[in-house]
């Protein structure tokens, strides 16, 4: 079987002496794992590097051999921390939750425009955290969990809508969850609509609330919970919780 396509390095690690296992996240045909042999120009190969490759394996479920071309890179010497921890936040749920070779391309456009939004436009911390909020979201619905926040699931409001139900994982409204807000989710103002202002604990709420979906997903598709666990988000979170001045 053979595979020609272009992709997105999700992850590697070295195998033997002189070799790698890669994994891409292609265009078409979703997420590929191969080996390849280490080389000068391999070896300079960054996560969410975009390139050309061709995969080769005896099997269709077989691990395959590997060879790929850079052909656009989204790494910066001077970027900021919390962008380098999105970036393997990114990396990492393509990695856990897509299985290999299912298709979906449009997560990989959308990776696509997020990299390049990030690489042309001039953000602060907490806008790079905001971009990919929206980015996750975006991710969760194309794993079927699609959430609607156009109206309060039980009454139908379109306004105020402020909290979500860990319970039902359907958002409410203000008047609707006030008796019970200590037990909801906040959901921030700028995932109704994307020009709200937004401050850092609006940030911290948003990644509370895709940390949730995630955490659904993973229960859904693992019997082992602690395997999966998204072990950069939670970095993300606790960063920006904890760093003053964002």
């Amino acid at each position: 079987m053979k595979i020609n396509d272009e992709g997105l390095i999700i992850g590697q690690k070295k195998y033997g002496e002189d070799a790698l296992i890669i994994n891409i996240f292609s265009k078409s045909n979703g997420p590929i794992m191969g080996l390849t042999k280490i080389s000068k120009k391999n070896n300079k190969a960054l996560l969410l590097d975009n390139v050309l490759f061709n995969w080769k394996s005896r099997i269709s479920d077989g691990l395959g051999y590997l060879n790929f071309e850079i052909i656009n890179n989204y790494y910066s010497i001077n970027e900021p921390y919390i962008l380098n921890l999105i970036k393997v936040s990114i990396s990492e749920v393509c990695l856990k939750l897509i299985p290999l070779k299912d298709s979906n391309s449009h997560i990989y456009i959308n990776i696509i425009q997020i990299l390049e939004l990030f690489k042309k436009k001039k953000l602060n911390n907490l806008e790079y955290a905001k971009y990919f909020i929206i980015w996750e979201l975006d991710f969760i619905a194309n794993l079927g969990y699609e959430v609607d926040f156009t109206k309060c699931s039980v009454s139908g409001v379109k306004d105020n809508l402020v909290y979500l139900s860990p319970k039902s994982g359907n958002v409410v409204s203000r008047e609707v969850g006030e008796p019970w807000k200590e037990k909801l989710l906040n959901i921030p103002a700028f995932i109704i609509n994307k020009e709200s202002n937004f401050k850092k604990e609006d940030i911290i709420n948003g990644l509370l609330v895709t940390e949730f979906f995630f955490n659904r997903i993973i229960k859904s598709i693992f019997d082992n919970r602690k395997s999966k666990k998204l072990i950069f988000k939670k970095q993300l979170i606790d960063f920006i919780d904890r760093v003053k001045g964002l």
